[in-house]
């Protein structure tokens, strides 16, 4: 018997991704990324026990982005008056999301190497 109930982990995500990405109200930023965190928990815990579809795959690579891009800047979004750290921190964050979603994009193309979407995305990120 497995350890997780697939079709609850799913559900849990989709309803953890419409809170993060929700349009109405707009949602706070830290409330935003506590529901992204759980999302990519969530992911990761369904990955290391079955395999995910490619969209799956995708969409966890954007929350984990988001996710690294969102601590990225609260860290950083406290600093003081300099204009070029804040940019170069900006820069920095984008570039470690985009590696995270890159990462991520390139063990779903070892899972479904025929997959032209995930190839699609991975080249498109």
């Amino acid at each position: 018997m497995p350890a997780y109930d697939y079709d609850a982990t799913v559900s849990s995500i989709v309803q953890h991704r419409r809170e993060a990405y929700g349009t109405s109200p707009p949602v706070e930023v830290h409330i935003r990324l506590e529901h992204l965190q759980k999302s990519v928990e969530l992911f990761s815990n369904l990955s290391a026990h079955c395999p995910m579809t490619p969209l799956l795959w995708m969409q966890y690579a954007e929350d984990a982005a988001a996710v690294v891009s969102g601590l990225l800047a609260a860290e950083g979004g406290g600093g003081g008056s300099g204009g070029d750290n804040g940019n170069n921190g900006g820069e920095e964050a984008k570039a470690q999301a985009a590696e995270t979603r890159l990462n991520i994009l390139e063990l779903a193309i070892d899972e479904f190497p025929g997959c032209a979407l995930l190839r699609l995305r991975h080249l498109e990120a």
